[in-house]
């Protein structure tokens, strides 16, 4: 039997799998649902010695992506003269002003459905 290519499992797959294994079902009918050997589906289980994974979170003092790029923005850059924001001053402003962010994100929401800016860009 040719050996087939290595299969790299969504989240979905596993969560499947899980599921699977914890109602009893053994390996083989596990792996016939992806079309796998046992083997393959034991090396994901196997990680975690057989226990479900808790479902990750991001931490809070991991910068998001649009503050990742504020840091690497070079107009702003040039404009500060190279001073760049902390993680800790970031995120003491975010705790700081978290009801004040809200309340323009929201508003700016209603601006949007208001003028329909997106379905008059789509039209066009």
């Amino acid at each position: 039997m040719p050996r087939k290519p290595r299969i790299n499992y969504t989240e979905t797959d596993k969560a499947l799998m899980w599921d699977r294994w914890k109602k009893g079902e053994s390996l083989e009918s596990i792996a016939q649902l992806f079309d796998r050997t046992h083997g393959s589906v034991a090396r994901i289980l196997r990680q975690t010695g057989g226990i479900r994974p808790p479902k990750r979170t991001r931490s809070r003092r991991v910068l998001s992506t649009a503050e990742r790029e504020a840091q690497r923005n070079i107009e702003l850059m040039w404009l500060t003269e190279r001073l760049a924001p902390d993680f800790k001053t970031i995120a003491d402003f975010r705790k700081d002003n978290g009801e004040a962010i809200r309340l323009v994100c929201r508003e700016f929401v209603m601006l949007c459905r208001g003028t329909k800016p997106l379905m008059e860009a789509i039209r066009a």
